[in-house]
């Protein structure tokens, strides 16, 4: 991942040159111990069209977005199950109430829209890691097979997951990369 368009580690100073329009989200974890809000995610790097078809393909990879410095936390989301970002909003930077305790100067009133509800809360900023290599997929999520690293972290034995075979995916060659 040497193009930055595509680069491994995102941070808040990245977020006006991010998107997470349609970004899968396959689970959200509170840790009030450290004060962050963790979602396991797939990231579209860039949706892709060429003249062989009228549909896009998806570079994307797992990837897991940690807002730092969390409270104020609100969820409201109804689904039957899944669940995808529409957009991330920041707004109303100020002076973080701890800030003597911490190395940022700015907070944040986020809020991150899904096509189920909302999830508000006030932060710091994120990090975001890319936990793979980008492949190019037909599809804008890589399904649950590609999570086991994290069911076996959380413990969750083997659930005999098998994507159809329609759902595959591959690394994306160089060629197949948009150029700059």
């Amino acid at each position: 991942m040497e193009n930055t368009k595509y680069k491994e580690n995102w941070n808040d100073a990245d977020f006006e040159k991010m998107g997470w329009h349609d970004c899968k989200i396959y689970s959200i974890l509170s840790d009030d111990s450290n004060f962050r809000l963790i979602l396991d995610i797939d990231y579209i790097f860039e949706w892709i069209t060429d003249s062989t078809s009228e549909y896009y393909k998806f570079l994307l990879s797992p990837s897991t977005l940690v807002f730092h410095n969390v409270w104020d936390l609100k969820i409201d989301l109804e689904t039957d199950g899944e669940i995808e970002i529409s957009d991330i909003h920041r707004e109303n930077p100020r002076k973080p109430k701890n800030e003597e305790y911490i190395d940022k100067k700015t907070e944040w009133d986020w809020l991150i829209e899904t096509q189920s509800g909302i999830i508000s809360f006030r932060s710091v900023g994120f990090d975001q890691y890319s936990r793979d290599t980008p492949v190019l997929s037909e599809f804008q999520s890589l399904g649950l097979s590609s999570r086991m690293e994290m069911l076996k972290l959380y413990k969750i034995p083997d659930l005999n997951l098998k994507e159809p075979e329609f759902k595959r995916v591959r690394p994306a060659r160089q060629d197949e990369l948009p150029r700059q």
